[in-house]
Parts: C-alpha cells; sequence; structure tokens
C-alpha cells in the first residue's frame, strides 16, 4: 500500500473532522482561563470548509473564558484506532456570536445540512465561531511515514479556502 500524498492526507483529516454525527472520534475544544491556564471540555462540532463551529450557553465557563481571550484549540482523537491512533489538532481564535437572529440563522442552516433538528433548550445559546491559524494531524500519512504529521498553517488555510471558492 502506498503512502498517501500530502494533499489526500488534508482531505483525509478535514473528513475526519468533519464527519457527522461524530462516529468514532471525540472533540474537545481547550480555552484560557484567567490566569492563562488551558481549560479542556468536550464539545460537539460542525465544520464548514475549515471553520468550526460549537454551539454553547451563553453563560458557560469556556464562553467567559473565549470573551476574555479568544485564542482556543481543538482537538479531535480516534476513539477506537485500528492501528495508530489519528489525532487532530487546531490553533486559532474564536469569535463568540450571540445576536439571536445569527444564533438562529447558524441553527438553521445547520439543521437542513445534518437533515435533523436540534431540540429547543430553555438557555440561551452561543454560537463559538473558530477560524484555524494552525493545524497538526498524526496517523494519516500511513504506516510507512511513522509519526510524520501533516501539518497546515495560516497561509495554507487562505490557499485551501481560496481554492474552494475559485
Amino acid at each position: 500500500m502506498s503512502q498517501p500524498t500530502h494533499a489526500e492526507a488534508v482531505a483525509a483529516v478535514r473528513a475526519f473532522i468533519g464527519a457527522e454525527p461524530q462516529q468514532g472520534r471525540s472533540a474537545f475544544i481547550i480555552s484560557l482561563d484567567a490566569r492563562g491556564n488551558p481549560s479542556v471540555r468536550q464539545v460537539s462540532t460542525y465544520i464548514e470548509g475549515w471553520t468550526v463551529w460549537t454551539v454553547s450557553q451563553a453563560g458557560s465557563l469556556k464562553v467567559r473564558h473565549l470573551r476574555a481571550d479568544p485564542r482556543a484549540s481543538y482537538l479531535w482523537v480516534e476513539d477506537q484506532p485500528q492501528r495508530r491512533r489519528k489525532n487532530v489538532w487546531l490553533r486559532g481564535r474564536v469569535t463568540v456570536i450571540d445576536d439571536p437572529e445569527e444564533v438562529a440563522a447558524f441553527l438553521e442552516r445547520r439543521s437542513r445540512t445534518l437533515g435533523f433538528r436540534v431540540p429547543e433548550r430553555d438557555w440561551q445559546r452561543v454560537v463559538l465561531h473558530f477560524q484555524p491559524e494552525y493545524l497538526r494531524a498524526e496517523g494519516f500519512l500511513g504506516e510507512e511515514a511513522g509519526n510524520t504529521p501533516v501539518i497546515l498553517r495560516k497561509a495554507d488555510f487562505q490557499a485551501l479556502l481560496g481554492q474552494a471558492t475559485a
């Protein structure tokens, strides 16, 4: 079996983090508390292109952290690896969207895409809009590559997004 090309590995990474529902992997968001310490929570994600979206409660700890400091990371880890565990780490910045019309528009778009509605909640929802600036993914280049990671930087994301709109 031949080793995947970088482009094939990038496509596999995108498919891994964007698979819905999130079967076979767990996603986590890492934000920074007031002292600069990382705080980790498991989340559900919705992916459009390379943009990551997460719905949360307006008053949650992660939202308070991200309002104070928008730097964040997401980590996806394969739950039941066959061989080498796949994992993807994205680093970037979050914008907290709390405008009710924008939140409702996002929830409607997500429902149409996924083909199901998320139940109404009795708490105020916000949407975390994450733009990646760095990616490190392991387990996508085949056994021959050993621990060689797939790396994408900000310019790589800009080029990928340019290809998507061209």
